[in-house]
């Protein structure tokens, strides 16, 4: 029996890494009221917004801007920025993206996830006056900000944010009460095969999760020895709650890493039975990283495929997908043995609908066990982690059984 860890944003943010959608527009603004206060012109723009001086006191430029209405100007709280957006009047401020105004004007960047800045894309992609070649190229920019803001991002990680919580939970074995009771038959004959695993596939297995020689020692004899005790009362079955917990280590675990920086690596184990598929791409590779739209179960994607015009389909991720091996290497993961989900940090929000379907309602899976974090208020997000991943499902029966109940549920940490 293998496991799946479904790693995405709310991982790095666990990691006191500003990776989020309000972080980055919080930058990027940032980085606006730097360029306001450089500029020596009347106008300053980028690639989604311009703003214009209009008023005589204000002709030369932004420096002057200052002088005459903000009074103890420090470059901090956006002084400049904020005198621009109110002053109608004074400046003129010129969206040059509808899909950037969009989501700063109509969805407020607050408590908001990257699944749902993907959303507000693929709204304006069914929009009959929409633009598409524009839109798309909207939506590339935006990918090459967030490259720049993540790299900046990326040289935090280092081994000193790892938490011993998190690498145990990661590499923990699997537990019997997280299985699916439809999944119990697939559950016994696991346990029936590792009965018959050989003392060197053993040693193998447990040196895949542990590194120390003397404990590698002591749980290779914990299991041998029970398998001994099993085998001499001469049952068919046995009772597996009295196996050692390391009877039950996945035989494969694959990181399924959604993000794009490179904070899971801190967490890879250096063995054949841990793999990593980063489904998105990398900061490395700015071209291949996929950043976009992605489900099929929509009745509106079948209209966008109707349409004949190959650039409403431009940032599906499930035809991005196409461009890599990384997807087919994941479908040949989860056709090859049972497994377990792990949800560390996913949103499981629909822009990756078509992905998690085939996922979550797969005959190999048993389990799906979302590990949640707590609020500032106190609250957690246990609820919505489960509303999002219910999404995700056509047979709500399936769901019921599959996803683990919060009493059997952990934090993030």
């Amino acid at each position: 029996m293998n496991r799946i860890i479904l790693i995405g944003n709310g991982f790095d943010k666990a990691h006191n890494l500003q990776t989020g959608y309000e972080d980055f527009i919080n930058w990027y603004w940032d980085e606006w009221e730097k360029r306001l206060f450089n500029c020596n012109g009347i106008i300053a723009e980028d690639e989604f917004i311009s703003y214009r001086l209009t008023i005589r006191d204000c002709m030369y430029g932004w420096s002057n801007v200052i002088f005459h209405n903000i009074k103890n100007y420090d470059g901090t709280k956006r002084m400049l920025l904020n005198w621009a957006n109110t002053n109608e009047y004074k400046c003129r401020k010129e969206y040059k993206s509808k899909l950037f105004k969009e989501i700063c004007e109509t969805w407020k960047c607050k408590n908001k996830n990257w699944f749902d800045i993907e959303e507000i894309y693929y709204q304006l992609l069914n929009k009959e006056t929409q633009e598409i070649e524009k839109l798309n190229d909207d939506l590339n920019l935006i990918k090459i900000k967030l490259s720049e803001y993540l790299s900046i991002i990326e040289k935090e990680i280092s081994t000193d944010i790892i938490k011993d919580g998190i690498f145990h939970k990661l590499y923990e074995p699997i537990k019997k009460r997280d299985i699916a009771i439809s999944s119990e038959d697939l559950w016994k004959n696991e346990i029936r095969c590792r009965m018959n695993y050989s003392s060197e596939r053993w040693g193998k297995l447990i040196s895949s999760y542990v590194n120390d020689p003397t404990q590698m020692a002591s749980i290779h004899a914990d299991i041998m020895s029970f398998i001994k005790h099993c085998r001499s009362i001469d049952k068919e079955f046995f009772d597996y709650q009295k196996a050692p917990e390391s009877f039950f280590l996945p035989n494969y675990t694959l990181l399924l890493d959604f993000n794009y920086t490179s904070t899971i690596n801190l967490y890879l184990l250096k063995s054949d039975n841990v793999l990593l598929n980063q489904i998105h791409g990398e900061l490395s590779n700015q071209d291949a990283m996929i950043f976009g739209y992605g489900d099929e179960l929509d009745e509106k994607y079948k209209v966008l495929q109707n349409k004949k015009d190959n650039e409403y389909l431009k940032y599906i991720k499930s035809i991005k997908y196409l461009e890599t091996s990384n997807y087919r290497r994941l479908l040949g993961f989860i056709e090859s043995d049972a497994y377990q989900v792990y949800i560390m940090g996913h949103s499981c929000g629909n822009s990756d609908r078509t992905l998690l379907n085939k996922l979550f309602e797969h005959n190999n899976c048993v389990s799906i066990k979302p590990f949640y974090y707590i609020k500032a208020d106190g609250s957690n997000n246990y609820l919505d982690l489960v509303q999002n991943i219910s999404r995700n499902f056509t047979d709500m029966s399936l769901m019921r059984d599959r996803v683990v109940n919060k009493t059997f549920c952990e934090t993030l940490s």
